[in-house]
């Protein structure tokens, strides 16, 4: 599929995914890739016709199997990567009641834990994208989210010239 591109960037979507004040994270299975082995939420890129919201929800759904309620957005930004690209990234928080229907996706993740805040501060797992994505989770587990307007207001109004 066409990746999605917003404002000139290509999105990056995922979601901190709660249960009884645990999140979830998985560990990539992507041999080949840099992120390979290494934990983090649900999350992906884009798909051609996808909100920042949609990506987030299906990513979660395709490694999953889950269905959480979105609470808000933990945070949104430019993600600029040492080797010059950059993504639109927006992180959601949201909750899931009912684990029954937990299935991983083998093709992409090969394990998944349910940690605690001083899981990810003590660096218990090795994080992907560390420098960007722990501070995330760390602001994920401490604060309340945003509004899920407070993005979409600012990303779906803007007139073009």
């Amino acid at each position: 599929m066409k990746k999605l591109v917003l404002g000139g960037f290509p999105i990056l979507a995922g979601e901190c995914v709660f249960y009884n004040k645990k999140m979830l994270l998985l560990k990539l299975n992507k041999k080949g890739n840099h992120d390979h082995g290494l934990w983090g939420p649900p999350s992906g890129h884009g798909e051609e016709g996808e909100t920042p919201l949609q990506t987030a929800t299906r990513e979660t759904k395709e490694e999953t199997n889950l269905d959480p309620k979105i609470l808000g957005v933990v945070q949104a930004g430019i993600l600029s990567i040492s080797d010059g690209r950059k993504f639109l990234t927006v992180v959601y928080s949201s909750i899931v009641k009912d684990m029954s229907k937990l299935k991983i996706d083998l093709n992409e993740v090969s394990d998944y834990v349910w940690v605690e805040l001083k899981d990810i501060e003590s660096g218990k797992y090795q994080i992907r994208s560390e420098s960007f994505l722990k501070p995330v989770l760390i602001k994920a587990f401490k604060g309340k989210p945003y509004s899920l307007d407070c993005f979409a207001d600012y990303c779906y109004n803007i007139k073009r010239g």
